[in-house]
């Protein structure tokens, strides 16, 4: 028995796809202002990656309970 269920992963999903436009966005606003020093820029740059792979992680999850 799975903790959550297959609507909690899509709404995972749904939502961690919007926080990557983001972080897409807010990375690509920094390049183009060339503000590659600024703190949140390389934080943003890190939490990227990081949830690039929650978001995957939660995929599979997802595509493994597929009926």
């Amino acid at each position: 028995m799975s903790l959550i269920s297959q609507r909690d992963r899509e709404l995972a999903i749904n939502v961690f796809n919007h926080y990557v436009d983001f972080l897409t966005s807010e990375i690509e606003f920094f390049e183009n202002e060339k503000l590659f020093d600024d703190t949140d820029y390389t934080e943003y740059k890190s939490e990227l990656s990081e949830v690039y792979a929650l978001l995957n992680w939660i995929k599979l999850e997802y595509s493994k309970h597929e009926n």
